[in-house]
């Protein structure tokens, strides 16, 4: 059945492209909408290039097909596009009724003032005009709104092309139990072995655990392979580090691949698990490689919402501003480089020199947009408070060489218009599982490396 579906301001500033992927539906934008839009226009950051992306996309509708949008712009979808507001619709009736439904709001008083509580009456007009022939459905992803409409009896959904649907977020490795210690051998001596000993569906670059009744063998999915993991003692990492961790020892592999070989490693999990630490660590180790392939920079961001929307009420240039949201690094470079015997002010004077000298940069996620960076190690932090837009933006900057390491916490979302289910982590991990060129870890609080006292915090005190 055809539908109606109205458009919230929220989904046309997070999904541009909504109005022509809604098939041969009818699209319906509030006037209250559009000066919306028109008022975010020319805001930095994500929302002010959202909104002028939103606006291109209703004038090449118009421009493109046939109609005006007063009395419908067919769409290529085989919808067609209408920009309306209830004063040709609504009476008094329908006015009082809409009222009274919503009074515990003061929706009467409110009306002028709140754009959502406009847009919200005019979907109401709508839907008591068309009647129960055609089903009208607001398209938000504002709860309140949703409550608001539910309670005055219009039907809503999620936009739900930008939510992963999946239960089970994808971890990036497997267990593998009772494996005959045959194997295990087999495996240690030739370095490889079949795949196909794991009794189900491995993704590629998939991390295994293969456990016999006497011991533990680490191996990643290549091809058709199992590949073989060293991890004995006399093992080297970047700048003597020893992870104690199986999953800190697999991050390891993805992060010091070639980036010809993985250009983009996923890593989500909790504070204190060694995300931030493991990737500095990868990321200098291959900016001071003198072989063929290494890195010529180490550029770091980190997305959350202070550093996207209120990036410019902080004072000074873009170092200064950028500086105190990039403290983490600065704490886990500092700690990196005593593991060497270091003095603390030795270590300072150390990451003095790697900003200094361009080795390691910063830069706000606003800035991103348009840069083609080449032979660069990119880490994106707090990529949990990253759009998928956003998200799709920075991974399409890696030119020739480049690796990009997505670091982030879903259990940690500051932005109020993301979810577990729709933030830019998340939508990445799942949407580039089974990609050659990806490998991913999800940590737990069990990996953590903190004290007993912050591990044990972190479960009681969890709200």
């Amino acid at each position: 059945m055809k539908k109606k579906y109205v458009l919230d301001t929220n989904i046309l500033m997070t999904a541009p492209n909504i109005v022509t992927s809604l098939e041969d539906n009818d699209v319906y934008i509030s006037t209250t909408v559009i000066e919306e839009l028109d008022n975010h226009k020319n805001d930095s950051g994500e929302r002010g290039y959202n909104a002028r992306e939103a606006i291109r996309q209703l004038k090449e509708a118009s421009f493109n097909f046939l109609g005006n949008y007063r009395e419908g712009v067919n769409l290529s979808s085989g919808g067609t596009l209408y920009v309306f507001n209830s004063s040709n619709l609504s009476t008094s009736c329908i006015k009082e009724d809409f009222d009274n439904k919503l009074s515990s709001f003061s929706i009467e008083d409110e009306l002028s003032k709140k754009p959502d509580n406009r847009i919200l009456f005019d979907a109401y007009s709508l839907k008591e005009v068309t009647g129960d022939a055609t089903p009208v459905i607001l398209i938000t992803n504002d709860t309140i709104m949703q409550i608001k409409a539910d309670i005055v009896g219009i039907t809503v959904q999620d936009y739900k092309n930008s939510e992963v649907m999946t239960k089970e977020l994808y971890t990036g490795y497997v267990e593998v139990n009772d494996v005959d210690p045959k194997i295990l051998k087999s495996l240690k001596d030739n370095k490889t072995i079949s795949a196909s000993i794991v009794d189900k569906e491995l993704y590629p670059n998939e991390f295994v655990v293969l456990s016999s009744e006497f011991e533990k063998v680490l191996a990643w999915k290549k091809g058709d392979e199992l590949l073989f993991i060293e991890t004995n003692n006399g093992r080297k990492y970047p700048f003597g580090i020893t992870p104690g961790k199986i999953k800190q020892k697999f991050a390891f592999e993805a992060l010091l691949a070639p980036a010809e070989e993985i250009p983009l490693v996923i890593i989500k999990g909790p504070a204190g698990t060694g995300k931030t630490f493991l990737s500095l660590a990868a990321g200098l180790d291959g900016v001071y490689d003198e072989k063929e392939g290494s890195y010529d920079k180490l550029l770091i961001t980190r997305t959350n919402c202070l550093s996207d929307d209120e990036l410019g009420f902080l004072p000074g240039d873009l170092d200064d501003k950028m500086t105190p949201l990039l403290k983490p690094f600065f704490d886990n470079l500092e700690a990196m480089i005593r593991q060497k015997g270091e003095t603390r002010e030795m270590a300072k004077t150390f990451i003095e020199d790697l900003f200094y000298s361009g080795t390691i940069e910063m830069e706000s996620v606003a800035y991103m947009r348009g840069r083609s960076l080449s032979h660069t190690y990119l880490i994106v932090d707090e990529a949990q408070n990253a759009t998928p837009n956003q998200i799709l933006e920075i991974v399409t900057r890696a030119g020739k060489g480049t690796k990009v390491v997505l670091l982030g916490d879903i259990d940690q979302i500051d932005n109020p218009k993301l979810s577990k289910r729709n933030n830019g982590l998340v939508f990445a991990s799942e949407k580039m599982k089974g990609s050659s060129l990806v490998a991913q870890l999800e940590f737990s609080h069990e990996d953590a490396v903190r004290s007993p006292l912050s591990i044990d915090a972190a479960k009681r005190l969890t709200i």
